[in-house]
């Protein structure tokens, strides 16, 4: 099956001469266009240097927490923000997943860095939950896209984090904002 994450780029980040019928055309309310993250092939660091022209693409090895012998292989794309995309690769180069991590970009129901959970609340699933372990930040799932998970962060989620629930509080909440998505090419 080909899963594919719609989002949202200014249209000066397309890179010219990409066939038309594949890009959405702007509409008035926003100067931007609309285009799929085809999973059906690797993004390559050649194809994402072409597609996202003038931003700095890299390639990026990691080491989880949880399992600092397994490198995490990606591509970053400093576009926004350092890192500001993340494309993250299966062991045989597969797209495994997409970390927004800048405004530039509007994910699914409207989702984007900065954004307030307020603002969001009507999209988010019910049952977030605070994160402690690798990444800690409130974590929540988009209502009709399993694939999808927002980070937010809130002031208290900083220094000593052993007073903590897991369940975030209606204060916790209301000053929570986007840091970043996620879209993994399997539902969460």
């Amino acid at each position: 099956m080909r899963f594919a994450l719609f989002v949202v780029v200014l249209s000066a980040a397309l890179s010219a001469g990409e066939d038309p019928s594949a890009i959405a055309q702007p509409t008035p309310s926003t100067p931007t266009a609309v285009f799929p993250i085809p999973t059906d092939r690797p993004p390559t660091l050649a194809s994402l240097r072409r597609r996202f022209r003038g931003a700095r693409v890299r390639r990026r090895i990691s080491y989880g927490e949880s399992d600092p012998g397994f490198p995490i292989h990606s591509f970053c794309v400093d576009l926004g923000a350092r890192c500001g995309l993340e494309f993250f690769l299966t062991p045989d180069g597969r797209l495994h997943g997409l970390t927004v991590r800048t405004p530039t970009f509007v994910g699914p129901a409207g989702i984007r860095v900065g954004a307030s959970y307020p603002e969001l609340a009507a999209v988010m699933e019910s049952d977030c939950i605070i994160g402690l372990g690798d990444d800690i930040g409130l974590f929540c799932d988009v209502v009709g896209h399993p694939n999808v998970r927002v980070v937010f962060t809130t002031p208290d989620l900083q220094g000593d984090l052993s007073h903590l629930s897991e369940t975030p509080t209606p204060a916790q909440l209301a000053a929570a904002r986007v840091v970043s998505f996620y879209w993994n090419a399997e539902s969460l």
